[in-house]
């Protein structure tokens, strides 16, 4: 019985490091990011890192990112990003709107990514 209990809390400790890793890991953030921009036709203009931002418990991995794609899509690819297996977060959103031929584009957005990563102690 208590084998099976070391079990459960190891996949339970694997699961919640992969919410919340220990390194950077930002090959694989990126890869994500781009995978679901891709997925809902979201256009990545610029992504650029910004300094790591220390928190109490853990650190903030940030990188301000402008997009072009219709409003939905942008929505959509927000959503899928605050279900992903990391832990993720859209802060300081502006958008504007856009207007000409493509009408698959009728939004523009600035907004900062925010990748969590835990404290190593």
């Amino acid at each position: 019985e208590l084998r099976a209990k070391n079990e459960q809390l190891q996949l339970e400790v694997a699961d919640l490091q992969k919410q919340l890793p220990k390194s950077k890991e930002i090959p694989g953030l990126l890869k994500t990011v781009t995978k679901d921009a891709q997925r809902f036709g979201v256009k990545v203009v610029t992504l650029s890192p910004l300094p790591v931002s220390a928190q109490s418990e853990y650190d903030e991995l940030r990188f301000t990112m402008n997009v072009m794609s219709s409003y939905h899509s942008l929505g959509h690819f927000f959503a899928t990003i605050g279900q992903e297996e990391r832990l993720l977060s859209v802060r300081d959103l502006a958008l504007a709107g856009v207007r000409g031929s493509d009408k698959s584009i009728t939004v523009t957005g600035t907004f900062m990514l925010v990748a969590y990563m835990a404290k190593n102690k």
